[in-house]
């Protein structure tokens, strides 16, 4: 289990960013995503996860706000995370807890 939150959270965040993670588990898992916050400039600034271990994986989630359901889970042991900000006007950015589950 960890938690993964944009630069400065839950100061705002920098203009003109981009940003990647890669969570990888055990072999034969999953991988459960919870957002805890998320508050971005919504058609400019976003969080995207990836259903695999890169950016040309199937987009999952895209992120402005903390949506209804605020959990996702990938169909396999890696997802890749991509926060991207425009050049003008930040917010709050985001946090999430992310934690291994079977299969």
């Amino acid at each position: 289990m960890g938690n993964i939150s944009s630069p400065n959270y839950p100061g705002n965040y920098d203009n003109n960013l981009v940003v990647t993670w890669l969570i990888v588990t055990g072999p034969g898992t999953k991988i459960e995503l919870t957002f805890q916050d998320v508050s971005t400039e919504c058609g400019y600034d976003n969080v995207q996860i990836m259903d695999g271990p890169s950016s040309s994986d199937p987009v999952i989630g895209t992120l402005c706000t903390l949506p209804g359901v605020n959990s996702l889970t990938s169909t396999s042991n890696a997802l890749f995370i991509n926060f991207t900000s425009d050049s003008s006007v930040s917010g709050r950015g985001f946090i999430l807890t992310y934690m291994e589950i079977a299969a």
